[in-house]
């Protein structure tokens, strides 16, 4: 993780090294949690721009007293919404080893990003990865872990800034501002009023919607075909528009049957999604993946034909997509 200037989650910081939290706020004291329910245990000390003392049990030293005491193998995380102003406050004092983690998550405190980052870690192979619906790009930085490069699918552009955020400073991570449905041309993107905006689909089944804008769609295998590129990973979140996703890459599927993680919507598992069910399973094995706290959790995999035929859930889940033999 060298060359990183921000992180997103835990198990980006390096270990080993003395850590200090510069923010004595709600951001840098949350993140102290963060890092003590992750069990890392290399946090020294609070840094705050100017008062010493005592912050949460913890010791502070303000950052010109933190300049003179600095060792060679410190870093330095802010945690702020003032971090650019805080790393050069560093600099200027001659600290350089910082990284901004004012939005740090922990994977392990996430109930779907864990289970998310253990399927990819158990089954993700090298190549290119495909993270359709990225949101925020959480999911895709998880996905770059083991890809050569990440295709992140957006057309949702209030969320442009926190892509741009998740990414910086991370290669071969790529935008593509276009919602991906069974056809190429225009469509209407409805915005939820839930979750700040972020929340959006091309389905009408989109709850207490917020605005609507007309956004470029294309296929997985249009995209391909212009681009080239062929995906050894996909995920799809794109709240009850996955059938449409997974027709317009049928080509693509078929051809190559990459590994794939879709969102379920469970409540809605009306005709079209029992049809995509049907048709991926004469290609892959396709397991039930719930989150941390579904009540069928238990760290092993579901077969999700045999599932679905004996239980009616109505919630959201995961299924993961592992290719059979050719």
């Amino acid at each position: 993780m060298t060359g990183l200037s921000r992180v997103l989650f835990v198990d980006e910081i390096p270990r080993g090294r003395p850590l200090y939290v510069y923010g004595t706020g709600s951001n840098g004291r949350t993140l102290r949690a963060i890092l003590a329910a992750a069990q890392i245990d290399e946090v020294v000390a609070f840094i705050d721009t100017e008062k010493s003392g005592i912050v949460d049990g913890l010791r502070c030293f303000s950052v010109d007293e933190y300049a003179a005491r600095r060792g060679a193998n410190d870093l330095v995380l802010l945690a702020s919404a003032f971090a650019a102003e805080m790393r050069e406050a560093l600099l200027k004092r001659g600290v350089a080893a910082t990284l901004e983690a004012t939005h740090v998550w922990s994977v392990l405190l996430h109930r779907e990003l864990a289970t998310q980052e253990r399927f990819f870690r158990l089954h993700q192979t090298p190549g290119v990865a495909f993270d359709v619906g990225a949101n925020a790009g959480f999911v895709s930085r998880l996905l770059r872990r083991r890809a050569s490069e990440v295709h992140a699918f957006e057309p949702n552009e209030n969320l442009r800034p926190q892509l741009d955020f998740s990414f910086a400073g991370f290669g071969g991570m790529h935008v593509v501002p276009v919602a991906v449905s069974d056809r190429e041309g225009t469509a209407t993107l409805r915005v939820s009023a839930d979750h700040n905006s972020t929340q959006s689909s091309l389905s009408a089944d989109l709850a207490q919607v917020a605005g609507e804008v007309a956004v470029r769609t294309t296929t997985i295998d249009a995209y391909c075909r212009a681009t080239g590129v062929v995906p050894r990973t996909i995920k799809v979140d794109v709240e009850s528009h996955e059938p449409a996703v997974i027709s317009g890459g049928w080509e693509t599927i078929s051809r190559h049957r990459p590994l794939m993680l879709i969102e379920f919507q469970e409540s809605a598992a009306d005709r079209e999604y029992r049809d995509m069910l049907a048709e991926l399973s004469k290609l892959y094995r396709i397991v039930r993946i719930p989150a941390l706290d579904d009540p069928d959790y238990s760290g092993l995999y579901v077969d999700a034909v045999a599932y679905y035929r004996d239980h009616d859930p109505t919630g959201v889940t995961n299924l993961g997509c592992l290719p059979l033999s050719a």
